[in-house]
C-alpha cells in the first residue's frame, strides 16, 4: 500500500477511477446557471475546497484557468471530499474563453477586494453567470479585468481589520453563499 499510495499514512483503501471527459465550451455556454472559474489557483487544497463548495451550492461547471493546479491532482481530489466528477469542467484559457461565454450571453463576475468593486450583497445572480476567483497571492489577472465585467468584493468589517485579504477558497465559498440567497 505504501508503494502505490501518495500519502504518508494511507487509510488502507485505494480506488482506480477514470477521469471524466472534459466538456466543450459550446456545451457549457449553451447551459444556464452558475459556472465558477479559477484564475491561476495553485494550492491543491484551495481548488478542492472550491470544487466541493461549488457542488454544495449547485454550480453547473468549473473553468480551470491556465496556471491552476490540475483538477485531478491527488491532493485536489482528496480535498473535494467526494465531489470529484460532480461538475462538468473545462481546462480553460480564460482570456479567450470568457469572451466566448460573453458572446453567448453570460455575465462575468470577478472576485476583487480592491477599491471600486461592488459589494457582493448588491449583486443579483443572472441565469448565466460566471464567478471568477483569482490567484492566492496576486488576485485576478489584470487582463481579465475589462469594463464589461463586474468586479465584486466581500466587504470586511473595518473594526480590527488586520488581514489584507481572504483565502481564495474561503472567498469563493462566501461569494457562492451570498449569490445563492
Amino acid at each position: 500500500m505504501d508503494e502505490i499510495s501518495d500519502t504518508e499514512n494511507s487509510q488502507g483503501v485505494l480506488g482506480v477511477c477514470e477521469i471524466p471527459k472534459e466538456a466543450s465550451l459550446e456545451k457549457l455556454s449553451a447551459k444556464e446557471g452558475l459556472i465558477i472559474a479559477t484564475d491561476r489557483i495553485q494550492d491543491p487544497g484551495n481548488l478542492g475546497t472550491i470544487v466541493r463548495t461549488a457542488v454544495w451550492f449547485g454550480a453547473s461547471a468549473i473553468l480551470v484557468g491556465k496556471g491552476s493546479v490540475d483538477l485531478f491532482h491527488p491532493k485536489v481530489v482528496r480535498s473535494t471530499a467526494g465531489a470529484t466528477g460532480s461538475l462538468s469542467y473545462l481546462n480553460s484559457s480564460l482570456n479567450e474563453d470568457l469572451e466566448k461565454f460573453e458572446k453567448a450571453g453570460w455575465n462575468i463576475l470577478l472576485l476583487d477586494g480592491n477599491i471600486g468593486a461592488t459589494p457582493i450583497d448588491q449583486i443579483k445572480l443572472s441565469k448565466k453567470t460566471i464567478l471568477v476567483v483569482g490567484n492566492e497571492a496576486n488576485g485576478i489577472d489584470q487582463k481579465l479585468t475589462i469594463p464589461n465585467r463586474k468586479r465584486v468584493l466581500i466587504p470586511a468589517t473595518e473594526k480590527n481589520r488586520s488581514v489584507e485579504s481572504l483565502n481564495a477558497a474561503i472567498a469563493m465559498s462566501i461569494a457562492l453563499y451570498q449569490l445563492s440567497r
